[in-house]
């Protein structure tokens, strides 16, 4: 299953390149990378499951980069109950992922977007929150919202770095930086679960999606070290978070395209 010429792949290591930074930084890289795919001519569902190969390696990458702090592996082992509703979502969602068409993937990830968008600007300051010291664990409702989660990231990788920011701000109520360091554990293990289902229904172009997996590697390094280093990149994370929504959202709803024919016929 080979969908592209041979100059068509160093594209796609940029295009990776870039994905691996916003994936690392805040999420929705499969956003860049899943429209180059399907400009490029591979069919919206194949595109989907061959992005997985390269959401799993950017995941293992930026794992291996964060500093392991005290704090740090005291966040991860008191949220290791996480991982359950994690699994058990996207081994349900890549399941579904295998049956539906096009349009219905494209309609869920235009719902989840919208929702987190308006999350982020009218309840603002639950963005801004403070680190807190009860586990997630503790909450009901954080473990549905990672099962949830991960039903969607299962389903369709697009902007599930941010639906998974969400859940963990909005409903298990922690910091911002808390939830991004919870977000690469649980990256991880939604990335692992569908790769191994979509490799089972044989929907996977490997070159293709080793060539990305190449790019996003690198990018995911350059983004994580950058985040050790700035003291401010939270704030700039969650800037550009927004931006990222929107330009999905203009994406996913062709409304470049309405743009560009008022321009021409005016």
């Amino acid at each position: 299953m080979e969908y592209f010429e041979l100059y068509v792949y160093p594209v796609l290591v940029l295009t990776g390149l870039l994905a691996g930074v916003i994936n690392a930084l805040a999420g929705n890289g499969s956003a860049l990378t899943l429209s180059a795919l399907i400009l490029f001519g591979m069919p919206a569902t194949i595109a989907n499951a061959t992005n997985r190969i390269g959401v799993f390696f950017l995941a293992v990458t930026v794992i291996l980069s964060v500093k392991r702090t005290p704090a740090t592996l005291r966040l991860y082992r008191a949220n290791a109950g996480l991982i359950v509703p994690a699994l058990v979502g996207s081994a349900l969602g890549a399941y579904g992922a295998t049956l539906v068409d096009d349009d219905l993937l494209k309609f869920v990830a235009v719902g989840a977007l919208v929702l987190v968008l308006m999350s982020m600007l009218l309840q603002g300051s639950k963005w801004e929150r403070g680190d807190k010291t009860p586990t997630a664990g503790d909450n009901i409702s954080s473990l549905v919202a990672i099962f949830l989660a991960g039903l969607y990231a299962g389903f369709i990788q697009m902007g599930v770095g941010i639906i998974i920011l969400a859940s963990l701000v909005m409903l298990a109520k922690y910091s911002f930086m808390q939830a991004n360091l919870l977000k690469q554990i649980i990256t991880f293990t939604l990335a692992a679960v569908p790769l191994i289902i979509f490799m089972g229904a044989d929907m996977i172009d490997w070159p293709t999606g080793l060539a990305l997996g190449v790019g996003q590697v690198a990018g995911g390094r350059i983004a994580a070290k950058w985040v050790l280093q700035e003291p401010k990149a939270q704030v700039y994370i969650r800037r550009l978070v927004l931006v990222i929504i929107l330009f999905a959202l203009v994406g996913l709803l062709d409304l470049h395209n309405y743009v560009l024919e008022a321009v021409f016929k005016a």
